[in-house]
């Protein structure tokens, strides 16, 4: 270790000052350049433009969800940082947010000072929808999400005022195996979609899967519109069983060579249900009724009559010399001559009661027809028959069966179609990933680690250079001097080409000589005064 650290001061010693000092600035200045990455956390737009009372709200659910790191500015812009700003857009759209305002800056800071305005909203646009296709990416068995949005465009100065191109926006989604979107994380796309873009409705937003499923249906209408369920329903029975058959053929086939067509017919049936419940009055609810039912309707008759034809009178105490019962007398009102009294009523009692009628829709699947087109190019020969059947079991269509040939005839409802589908040349495509920071200062360190280990090989072989051609040019000297070339009387520097003297004549002759002689050796002199001159 000693030698080794002895050896290694000898070579710093041995290396230039400028040399050191610019490999000293070098890594000051790649120290200062990771310190600076490492402290300065980059944040990004998690909502932007909402009211103070949302803000409130947003940031109490951060807090519920132990998010602690996060920035306010304006009282209506929240800021958290960019590797977990699209997995909290996410759960923020989950849960509703934002109602007001925009879940992304309206400003796309990456552009240049001399962009112009077209580039800057084309810029700005690119942004918006990577980065909401990076949010829907983090919803549960969405695998991957493409978002396409049309700005509108209002053309006010056109000559026809009502000339307006409204906005829009396409969402396609691709799902893990056969899930489908359920109804909240389609509203919460839309929701994204909708508050991402000035100007868009969220019926302007159209979402499908790779399948070919739609989501289109809005289940808060067909809640109470019978037509809107109608419609939500069979767009349900229609993405299940396209699910259903491309699960079925993409085996055999590939997602790519196989398209499914389902049209569906479901049928609405209502049932109404009525329900009274009679309560017990106040004063029946300490007992006194002795667990009878309370009397709602009462229906009386009575009729009282003197034995026989005998007049009033007679012994007394006796039935003819007695007084008719007193509630019969004050109901009739007797004048106490009448052989008897009669009468009959109704009573009707107001009982506490609760009446419901409850309104119960279902639908049923009345009708399926469903259409398969396979890619003959990559598919080759299909056997059509065998396929009807399978895309029948898979869709749970049962057709009428020949009773001569016990032949199952699913024609009228699924048919299938083999032919070349038509594939356009595209251009390739750029690839828009994105590097991640990270990357990008390694390479930097690198390269500037790279630069500093370059020059002090430069600066090490250059000091060895001079001293290994000073050292051949002392050598040639000394073989110069040792065949006696070298004009001792001549001045130190002079010019032995200049000199007319008879002795320098004659050296000239003599290295001219020497150099017709010794080609090697006079090409290592001249490369030793090319050296020299540097």
């Amino acid at each position: 270790m000693k030698k080794f650290w002895a050896d290694g001061l000898e070579r710093i010693k041995k290396i230039s000052k400028k040399a050191l000092i610019i490999s000293a600035a070098a890594l000051v200045a790649l120290a200062v350049l990771i310190a600076l990455v490492l402290n300065n956390k980059p944040y990004e737009v998690l909502v932007t433009g909402v009211s103070s009372g949302e803000a409130s709200s947003i940031l109490t659910y951060l807090d519920g969800q132990g998010v602690t790191d996060y920035k306010v500015e304006n009282n209506d812009t929240i800021l958290v940082p960019r590797s977990q700003a699209a997995s909290l857009k996410g759960k923020l759209l989950m849960q509703g947010y934002p109602q007001t305002g925009y879940a992304y800056s309206t400003y796309y800071d990456h552009v240049g000072s001399l962009s112009t305005e077209s580039e800057r909203n084309n810029a700005y646009l690119m942004f918006l929808m990577e980065s909401m296709s990076n949010v829907i990416r983090t919803f549960e068995n969405v695998k991957d999400a493409t978002v396409l949005i049309s700005p509108g465009e209002d053309r006010g100065y056109v000559l026809d005022s009502g000339n307006v191109v409204d906005a829009s926006a396409a969402v396609t989604v691709t799902m893990d195996g056969a899930a489908k979107l359920s109804a909240q994380q389609v509203s919460a796309i839309r929701n994204l979609v909708s508050h991402g873009v000035q100007g868009l409705e969220i019926d302007s937003v159209a979402i499908s899967d790779t399948m070919g499923n739609n989501y289109t249906a809005d289940a808060s209408a067909a809640a109470g519109d019978a037509s809107a369920l109608k419609l939500q329903l069979e767009e349900e029975y229609e993405n299940k069983i396209r699910t259903e058959v491309m699960q079925a053929l993409s085996p055999f086939f590939g997602n790519d060579n196989v398209r499914v067509s389902v049209n569906c017919v479901v049928e609405l049936s209502q049932r109404t249900v009525s329900s009274r419940d009679v309560y017990l009055p106040e004063w029946a609810q300490n007992g006194e009724t002795n667990g009878k039912g309370i009397i709602g309707k009462q229906i009386y008759e009575y009729y009282v009559a003197r034995p026989g034809n005998d007049a009033a009178g007679g012994l007394v105490g006796s039935e003819t010399n007695s007084d008719i019962p007193e509630h019969v007398e004050n109901a009739a009102d007797p004048t106490g001559e009448e052989q008897s009294l009669g009468g009959s009523g109704q009573v009707d009692y107001d009982n506490p009661y609760k009446e419901t009628q409850a309104l119960y829709t279902a639908g049923y699947l009345e009708d399926c027809t469903v259409a398969v087109s396979i890619n003959s190019a990559a598919a080759g020969a299909v056997d059509t028959e065998n396929i009807r059947r399978h895309v029948a079991r898979a869709a749970g269509i049962v057709g009428p069966v020949d009773a001569a040939t016990g032949v199952e005839y699913l024609a009228d409802k699924i048919s299938v179609v083999s032919m070349a589908f038509y594939s356009p040349v595209a251009p390739p495509a750029l690839d828009a990933a994105t590097v991640p920071l990270w990357v990008v200062v390694a390479a930097a360190g690198g390269l500037l680690l790279f630069i500093i280990v370059l020059l002090v090989i430069v600066a090490i072989r250059r000091k060895r250079k001079k001293k290994k051609a000073a050292m051949e040019q002392k050598e040639l000297d000394e073989m110069l001097s040792s065949v006696g070339f070298v004009d001792t009387a001549s001045p130190v520097g002079a010019d032995v080409m200049t000199m007319q003297t008879e002795k320098s004549m004659e050296l000239r002759k003599d290295i001219r000589q020497f150099a017709n002689d010794n080609p090697e050796i006079a090409a290592q002199m001249v490369r030793g005064w090319l050296k020299g001159s540097d």
